[in-house]
Parts: C-alpha cells; sequence; structure tokens
C-alpha cells in the first residue's frame, strides 16, 4: 500500500534497508515522512543512515515529559546519556538502589517491595512493571514472589505481576519501575530501564 504520510517513531531501531523499505510506502516524492528518534535508545545498535532519504534531520528528544526530574536526573547520572535533555519541571521521588552478592537475595527483597507498595501503599499492582536485563529474565520469568507470579504480560490478572527484558519494554512507561539487573549491563540499557518510570523507580543491582 502506498501512503500520502508516514511517522516513523523509533527510528534508532532502524537499519538502512528498513528505513528504505518504508519510504516506498510513500505515494510520491510530495508525500511527507517524518522521523522521529532517541539516540540515547539506541539499544540494537542501528543506523538507518540516509535510508529514508531526507533532507532535514531526523526530529530529536530535545524535552522530557514522562518521568519526573528526580528519575531523570538519576538516569542522567548513572549513565551519562540524555545530558543535553530539558527535565519535566515536577521533581517526584527519589529513586532508590539496592546492592547484593548474589540474585536469590533478590526474591525476598522484591516480595518485601511488592507487598510494601500493593498492601500497604494500595498502589495498583497494574501500575507496577518489574524490569530485567537479557542475562538475569530467565531466573525471575514465571517466578512466584509471595502471591504473585511473574509473568511477560501487558494485562496481567489478579495473579500477576508485569515482567519484561528491558528491551522489549522500550517506548513504553509505567508509574512504577523495579529495575534488576547485573552490574556489567551498559548505560543505553540502563538508561532504557530508569526512563520506562513515570514516578518511582527502584532498581536491584546484582554484583
Amino acid at each position: 500500500k502506498k501512503y500520502d504520510v508516514i511517522i516513523v517513531d523509533e527510528a534508532q531501531d532502524c537499519d538502512f534497508c528498513i528505513a528504505a523499505i518504508l519510504r516506498m510506502h510513500l505515494k510520491e516524492e510530495k508525500s511527507n515522512l517524518y522521523v522521529f528518534y532517541d539516540k540515547t535508545q539506541n539499544v540494537y545498535n542501528k543506523d538507518f543512515k540516509d535510508g529514508f532519504m531526507i533532507s532535514d534531520k531526523p526530529f530529536y528528544l530535545r524535552e522530557n515529559l514522562r518521568n519526573t526530574a528526580s528519575i531523570y536526573s538519576w538516569a542522567q547520572k548513572n549513565t551519562k546519556l540524555g545530558m543535553e535533555v530539558i527535565t519535566n519541571q515536577i521533581v517526584g521521588s527519589v529513586p532508590t538502589s539496592i546492592i547484593t552478592n548474589n540474585i536469590r537475595d533478590i526474591k525476598e527483597l522484591l516480595e518485601n517491595k511488592l507487598i510494601e507498595l500493593i498492601e500497604k501503599e494500595y498502589v495498583n499492582k497494574n501500575f507496577i512493571t518489574i524490569l530485567t536485563d537479557d542475562e538475569n529474565f530467565d531466573y525471575f520469568n514465571y517466578l512466584r514472589i509471595g502471591k504473585w507470579n511473574l509473568l511477560e504480560t501487558i494485562n496481567p490478572n489478579e495473579e500477576q505481576i508485569s515482567l519484561f527484558k528491558v528491551k522489549d519494554f522500550k517506548g513504553l512507561e509505567s508509574n512504577v519501575v523495579i529495575y534488576i539487573h547485573s552490574n556489567n549491563t551498559n548505560s543505553t540499557i540502563d538508561y532504557v530501564a530508569y526512563t520506562r518510570a513515570k514516578y518511582y523507580l527502584y532498581e536491584y543491582l546484582v554484583k
């Protein structure tokens, strides 16, 4: 099919071939093609080069509206990425980080945090998302934490909490993010994980 207008979001996920194929779906040369991207979220290390054949530079995210200032400042400090981005005026709660030497210790820490959020602070559990790096995902996938099962789903039932790899949650957001990762994750993955959190961010780091 051919289109008068094509809007490409998350263009950093495109390589030259994908960009060229997308352009082929324009009706004619004067049809509109808009390209948006965020170079700090290029988790697949792709480069669309001049595949879109656009004369102007792609639109680049310069103002952060998703995260509170505390969360975004945390992401900047810990990754050294997105330093030129203008932060949100809402300050919000400061993220917390706990370091452990054993991934099994996180199970108890995670259960205590979920009980605190859901049963004591009455946070809707569907507003909570657990993110992991690739290395730790298999350990937590389908894991029973207290009364909840961790499961890769965007629509959890009463007994489930959403669990995703960071790469699979890119472009999405959650009111509360609990990020579990090893200390060797690269800064791009960490940046994407931190900036998925709208209001609250908790980090569990496995050394």
